[in-house]
């Protein structure tokens, strides 16, 4: 009897540590678990889940319902339709969807899930959910610096043309400044002409140099 007991509490021990390795696992993926009897549609979440859901530790059972009302209004019927067509099936299945809760910003979470057979042997769906907005967010950096790169590459495009056509109008300026006397009236013209076309020169070397990520 002693011996059972004491093989009953290390396995219990071991256990513990067991469970208590899976959540800080889960809480540093910031991955949650999740698993829903079809038939009641009653859900049951791991600490983490919660957690990134909202939910108290010791909430009391949570359904499908319950799910959805989480969810941003603008995704809840995809994911709502999404869900009941892969259980029509018995599908597996993929949703992104944004997260709404009061007075905390939006999330993006990915939720999976497959159909498996519960310790009963009936139908359950069982998956995982994780929190990926930092991903969302730096996707959005990197399509921002895709339109950057494309803005760059135009505008180095129009600053070589546009260089083209400047040496022309600075180099027949100065041709024609040099071509008036000195007293001639219209040599203020074509003063004003050269200035435009050196600070049209300025721009220019700013552009390729934007398009080139040079330091100014």
């Amino acid at each position: 009897l002693m011996v059972n007991v004491w093989l009953r509490r290390r396995a219990e021990r071991e256990l513990s540590i067991s469970q208590e390795m899976l959540e800080r696992a889960q809480r540093i993926a910031r991955v949650g678990l999740w698993s829903r009897d079809p038939a009641t549609g009653r859900l049951v979440w791991s600490k983490e889940t919660k957690r990134m859901l909202g939910a108290a530790p010791g909430s009391a059972p949570l359904t499908f319902d319950t799910f959805l009302s989480l969810v941003h209004p603008a995704d809840r019927e995809r994911v709502d339709a999404t869900v009941k067509a892969s259980d029509a099936r018995r599908q597996s299945r993929v949703i992104e969807f944004r997260l709404q809760m009061p007075g905390r910003p939006d999330r993006y979470l990915r939720s999976v899930g497959e159909w498996t057979t519960g310790p009963d042997g009936r139908p359950l769906v069982a998956g995982m959910v994780q929190d990926i907005t930092e991903l969302k967010q730096m996707e959005e950096m990197l399509r921002q610096m895709q339109r950057m790169e494309s803005v760059g590459t135009l505008a180095g495009g129009v600053a070589h043309d546009f260089n083209n056509l400047l040496t022309v109008i600075n180099g027949y300026g100065q041709l024609l400044a040099g071509a008036l006397a000195p007293d001639d009236p219209r040599s203020q013209y074509v003063r004003e002409i050269q200035r435009a076309g050196e600070r049209a020169a300025t721009l220019t070397r700013q552009l390729l140099a934007f398009s080139r990520k040079q330091i100014l």
